[in-house]
């Protein structure tokens, strides 16, 4: 398994320059305080009002959805490469803006900060902004 590579992410990864642990991230009760997508450089977080997220110990990740209901899948930290990768099979709603590889921008004990390109083409620079916080 990718232990080392999993200790972290949505919130449990390490800030640049810093060797800091992400155990503290592994918890529950996370949400998304901010979300962009791309180039329109709209604010979109309310698409996860009422939305939650879980990241366990064993690189399980839980959307726990508005009407009660979850879909769980995984997620791991390349602690060498600052990526944070979010996987689950069948995605539904909004799974799909989160699931795919996110660099890690800044991290805290109540923060996560990650950008992700929304393209895999070199000539296409829009970013997307995804910002956890712990509740």
């Amino acid at each position: 398994m990718q232990k080392p590579l999993i200790l972290a992410l949505l919130v449990s990864l390490m800030a640049f320059g810093c060797s800091k642990s992400d155990d503290n991230l592994k918890t529950t009760n996370w949400i998304v305080s901010y979300y962009q997508i791309g180039a329109d450089q709209k604010d979109d977080t309310a698409l996860f009002n009422n939305y939650s997220f879980e990241l366990n110990d064993n690189n399980e990740w839980i959307i726990h959805f508005p009407d009660g209901s979850s879909a769980t899948g995984k997620w791991a930290v390349d602690a060498n490469t600052s990526i944070a990768t979010f996987a689950i099979q069948n995605p539904v709603a909004l799974a799909n803006n989160i699931i795919g590889d996110w660099t890690i921008i800044e991290q805290s004990d109540v923060t996560l900060k990650l950008t992700g390109r929304l393209s895999t083409d070199p000539l296409v620079s829009s970013q997307s902004l995804l910002y956890f916080e712990k509740q």
